[in-house]
């Protein structure tokens, strides 16, 4: 016995050592996991930093007008394009131009966007409204024009009839007699409502 005790108080020294050794490195990992934890929390944003601020976006006007089904004042973003506009008009109407307006192209504020007919003469100027309330054109033509008597040239400076329209126009009064009023125009073929309400502010009957 007095031989092994020396060799057991080592092997107790021995295990003493282990345990006290992994107790230390317990207590770091606890550490290190707590300092860890505590850098994380740190890091993560308070709500109020998490929330984005709204911006709120520029809305500008633009009057559509022309061979559109729909045409009107049109409410869009800043910075639209044509194509936007011309969506929010119905799409081109029958018989429209649809290569003239670069529809690529940026609209402003208060702009007035036309889009022609095909068969339409884009020299002649569209009637603006004076102050006596007669419209005139920049070629001198006034609105409204009679549709009875007037003769192709004089019909295709209102705005939306070209010299095809113009043509059937004249080729119905021959056929059918003079129009009683400015709606009996719908009758020639070609023209609808769509059409007609683009005209109604152009055309009268005498």
């Amino acid at each position: 016995m007095k031989i092994k005790s020396p060799i057991i108080a080592c092997v107790i020294l021995t295990i003493l050592s282990v345990f006290t050794a992994c107790s230390a490195h317990t207590t770091t990992i606890e550490n290190i996991s707590t300092n860890v934890a505590a850098s994380v929390v740190d890091d993560v944003p308070e709500e109020d930093e998490c929330t984005d601020e709204t911006v709120e976006e520029k809305m500008i006007f633009v009057y559509a007008c022309g061979a559109v089904l729909e045409p009107g004042v049109k409410c869009v973003p800043e910075g639209s394009r044509a194509e936007y506009v011309l969506e929010l008009a119905g799409g081109f109407d029958e018989g429209a131009n649809t290569i003239y307006v670069n529809l690529a192209a940026e609209v402003s504020d208060g702009q007035r966007l036309y889009f022609p007919y095909i068969d339409e003469d884009m020299n002649q100027e569209l009637g603006i409204q004076d102050a006596g309330g007669e419209g005139m054109s920049q070629s001198g033509d006034s609105y409204p024009v009679n549709i009875n008597t007037a003769d192709v040239n004089r019909l295709c400076s209102v705005p939306g009839i070209g010299e095809t329209r113009a043509n059937a126009i004249i080729e119905y009064r021959n056929n059918y007699g003079l129009f009683e009023k400015a709606e009996d125009i719908m009758k020639v073929s070609g023209i609808g409502e769509a059409t007609y309400a683009k005209l109604e502010a152009y055309i009268c009957v005498q």
